[in-house]
């Protein structure tokens, strides 16, 4: 039911030509359903708990070195 909900949902969107925000992906399996469908962000304890701003600038910076450094683009 979860895929089938997230798939129409995220159809819609992208013929709307919103773009989406995947919340609550807490898991790899939640992350594993997210990239079967193109162009979603996602954002959830997987990725990040709550950060001061201080710690999520240097969060994200490390996060952008590695992704880098990895060959990995970012949005």
């Amino acid at each position: 039911r979860a895929k089938t909900l997230l798939e129409y949902c995220l159809k819609l969107s992208h013929d709307l030509q919103l773009d989406v925000v995947c919340e609550g992906v807490e898991s790899e399996r939640d992350l594993n359903l997210v990239k079967q469908f193109d162009g979603s962000i996602v954002q959830g304890f997987l990725i990040s708990r709550p950060k001061p701003f201080k710690e999520l600038v240097r969060w994200l910076e490390s996060f952008e070195s590695i992704m880098t450094h990895n060959g990995n683009t970012l949005p």
